[in-house]
């Protein structure tokens, strides 16, 4: 169901000044050095330009809209003599005006018509997706000297890998590269001697038994930790000091160094007479090839010669700030980029060794978490990185509230898993939620953690015994990785919009055992911008999809369409999906497999094959659009009881409003590039090699109310088999059957079905009669019994089948499911 509706709305652009540089060298004949001088400053974060409303503006601005529209031509002709592929936002049309000399009205007017032509028709709030530029990096003098909290806040960050320093590894706290980075306090080295390029490094929200300081450990150590000595307990010879050496680059506005972290002497508490370094040993960081538990390796080289000469920009670090990765977000929201990493709003997203748990994370009841292993840990350098969230034999909350100020998409992952012991009803759940929009469908989100199976539980056994270690080496190492949620955020209309998110791991259960498990670590976080692409099995002309189609938009997918979770379902889509969107959608253990034809061996065969869904494959398509398949969805999808509405943006025209009810999944970076240009799609007919019986897979985008499954068919039921059909049906959207060659349906009665050469089921109704599908009480024949398929009597005076069990039943000469 669907209604056209409008949405005024601003858009926010910043830095999009390409369009008007090309411009602006035709039009005034500007020099190169002119061109990248304006490429190079930097554009002010808070630059905004509010675009006119869409068909609901007054005064100049309508005028303004009603040129627009009218040069849209004019438009297409200025693309064509620019060679441009893409008009771009120009944000800072008449900002750069100091770098001109002319100034006339002409020229200005000439820049607003430019300005006019760059918007696209699609006046909403994101554009088409670009690439946006690595982090510039900042001056560590700017970052010390500032009032801004947001830009005090500071990640390492890898040039080469374009990875954070965080902690892992030994005793859980050296430091390693990951996603998600350990936020710093620097401040400025002020022992002797004094050295300009001096720093210390605090971890934000760790505390140790060691201490805060990012550090060389010790004066035998071999390694940086983010957990040593503080200034104010200075003890095991730990080396403090950072050194910054600026790397010497062509773009101005562009910092970089060369981290320095190791010096020899003794660091004193003495104030009148702090201890000389000396810098005879050297250490330089940079990112090797080594993996190590919870991230990449660092290692360190001897002298600043071989980190200049090193490939890759291995040994070149930035410091990227809270108000960068802040930005980063804005970008998304702007342009729609691909998802942004925003794991920077959740403190302590690694539940790692700290003595700050609690003051980061809000735990119900207090005890929730088992704390015997941290009791009982005494320093063991493996251990380290082991630890995690663990309960056991309760019921309770570890979540998090914090700010966010983008309305859109927000996808939360974790690893965990949950054990319930016999007789419980304990679930264990990973959620998101808008605590201000609770009662909206989409902003309130839970899904049930990763289930341990016996299989799994007998891999949780090691010479050393322990369930916790044996759950934190398997977190740590990825398995159990793929619990999501997605949540809509939605906006008010008002620059200054913020709401909080609460997100984190609920246990529930009104009968939970002592030996309940629930297990998790490593929240991630991602903001996945504000378009929708919506799907629906109900709508009965594909016109809706091909007013969606814009091959340069990644956006994310909300699909209304029933499954059965735990068993097979057929499928087809307009668009592509990868390895790991059929995971966020279906779950981490999903199947997907696709139709190869009859039998070559075995008559009354027919042959599907898997679909690999490993590693190799969770950055590669696996559904293509147009193709049929069977899938096999592993997790709870989100169910709406009652109707809500989904927003839907159009490129060229006005929105749509979409009705949803009922079973549906959401995955974010989806393209929708082309529509199908008609509502159903066929494969070939495939002729089994032992006798005539031929067969192809055919499927439906849209619900389709006319009788388009030929009798004599093969399609499949809610209760995941295959039937015959003895009659014409109807079919709703992303559906597929098999159909037989035979026009006359007198086809193959009884198949077996295989999937990658293990037979998985058998195709029922292999009578003359076949079996109907869909059951329609005024369809029923007058009978008064009701025979079960082994023809016991069930019924007798009445041919209903109301209360009765599913199963396949028989009145009078048909048989009936009841599903």
């Amino acid at each position: 169901m669907k209604k056209e509706y409008v949405t005024p709305r601003s858009l926010v652009v910043e830095q999009c000044v390409e369009f008007y540089l090309l411009a602006y060298s035709h039009v005034k004949n500007a020099t190169g050095e002119d061109i990248e001088r304006i490429k190079e400053e930097d554009v002010d974060d808070d630059i905004e330009v509010n675009v006119i409303y869409t068909r609901h503006c007054s005064g100049i601005s309508s005028c303004l809209l009603n040129i627009w529209w009218g040069i849209y031509d004019f438009k297409e002709r200025i693309k064509r003599i620019l060679n441009m592929k893409q008009f771009t936002f120009l944000a800072r049309l008449f900002s750069y005006q100091n770098h001109f000399e002319r100034k006339s009205g002409f020229y200005r007017t000439f820049c607003l018509l430019l300005l006019l032509c760059s918007f696209t028709v699609n006046m909403q709030s994101q554009t088409k997706k670009i690439i946006r530029a690595y982090y510039k990096g900042n001056d560590v003098s700017t970052i010390v000297n500032s009032a801004d909290p947001d830009e005090r806040q500071v990640y390492l960050y890898n040039v080469g890998t374009k990875q954070f320093l965080l902690p892992g590894s030994y005793w859980g706290m050296k430091a390693v590269l990951g996603e998600t980075g350990m936020a710093f306090d620097v401040v400025k080295d002020m022992t002797l001697p004094s050295q300009a390029n001096a720093y210390r490094f605090y971890s934000r929200g760790l505390l140790t038994e060691g201490g805060s300081s990012l550090a060389w450990a010790g004066e035998a150590g071999s390694a940086v930790y983010l957990d040593r000595t503080n200034p104010v307990n200075p003890s095991k010879g730990d080396k403090p000091r950072i050194v910054l050496i600026p790397v010497n680059t062509s773009d101005p506005h562009a910092k970089a160094y060369y981290v320095h972290v190791y010096q020899t002497g003794k660091f004193t508490v003495s104030a009148s007479k702090d201890t000389t370094w000396a810098y005879s040993n050297e250490k330089y960081l940079y990112a090797n090839n080594a993996m190590e538990e919870g991230g990449r390796g660092i290692g360190y080289f001897n002298s600043l010669g071989e980190a200049k000469s090193s490939k890759d920009s291995a040994a070149i670090w930035k410091l990227v700030t809270l108000k960068d990765l802040k930005k980063a977000i804005k970008e998304t929201y702007a342009y729609n980029e691909e998802p942004s990493n925003i794991t920077f709003s959740i403190k302590d997203p690694w539940l790692i060794r700290t003595k700050k748990r609690a003051e980061m994370w809000q735990i119900v009841p207090a005890k929730l978490l088992t704390d015997e292993f941290e009791k009982g840990y005494s320093g063991q350098a493996i251990y380290g990185p082991y630890f995690h969230g663990e309960a056991w034999g309760k019921s309770g909350s570890v979540t998090q509230t914090f700010t966010v100020k983008h309305p859109g998409w927000y996808l939360l992952t974790c690893s965990g898993f949950y054990r319930r012991s016999a007789g419980s009803d304990m679930t264990a759940y990973l959620f998101a939620q808008d605590d201000n929009k609770q009662s909206l469908e989409r902003a309130k989100q839970r899904t049930p953690l990763y289930v341990l199976s016996d299989a799994n539980l007998t891999k949780f056994t090691s010479a050393d015994g322990d369930s916790y270690l044996q759950a934190g080496r398997a977190l740590t190492a990825g398995k159990y990785a793929r619990n999501s949620v997605m949540i809509y955020v939605y906006g008010n209309g008002q620059p200054d919009f913020s709401t909080q998110l609460t997100i984190g791991i609920k246990i529930e259960g009104a009968n939970v055992k002592p030996s309940d498990w629930v297990s998790f670590d490593n929240f991630m976080l991602q903001y996945c911008g504000i378009n929708t692409i919506v799907l629906d099995e109900d709508e009965t002309a594909p016109a809706y999809m091909q007013k969606q189609i814009d091959p340069n938009l990644s956006t994310t997918l909300q699909m209304q369409r029933s499954f059965i979770s735990g068993q097979w379902n057929s499928f087809m889509l307009p668009c592509d999906l990868t390895g790991k969107q059929v995971e966020l959608a279906f779950g981490a253990d999903a199947k997907v497999s696709k139709f190869k034809g009859p039998s070559s061996t075995q008559k009354t065969l027919m042959e599907f094959e898997s679909v690999q869904l490993d590693e190799d494959n969770r950055n590669k398509v696996v559904i293509e659009a147009g193709k049929l398949y069977l899938i096999k969805p592993m997790k709870e999808l989100a169910k709406a009881e009652n109707e809500f509405s989904v927003g839907v943006y159009l490129p060229h025209e006005k929105n749509l409003e979409m009705k949803f009810k009922g079973t549906y999944f959401t995955v974010p970076g989806v393209t929708l590039k082309t529509a199908p240009s008609k509502s159903t799609i066929e494969e070939p007919y495939k002729t089994s090699a032992l006798d005539n019986n031929s067969l192809r897979f055919r499927g439906t985008y849209v619900n389709q109310t006319a009788k388009v499954i030929p009798a004599g068919s093969y399609v499949m039921n809610k209760d995941g088999k295959w039937y015959r059909t003895s009659k014409p049906h109807s079919a709703k959207g992303f559906r597929c059957w098999v159909e037989s060659g035979n026009s006359s349906g007198a086809g193959a009665k009884l198949l077996s079905i295989s999937i990658d050469g293990q037979i998985v089921d058998e195709v029922l109704g292999g009578g003359t009669t076949g079996i109907d599908n869909v059951i329609r009480e005024n369809e029923i024949e007058n009978a008064d019994k009701v025979y079960s398929l082994d023809g016991r009597l069930v019924r007798s005076g009445k041919a209903s089948l109301d209360g009765l069990p599913k199963g396949i039943y028989i009145i009078g000469k048909k048989k009936y499911v009841i599903q």
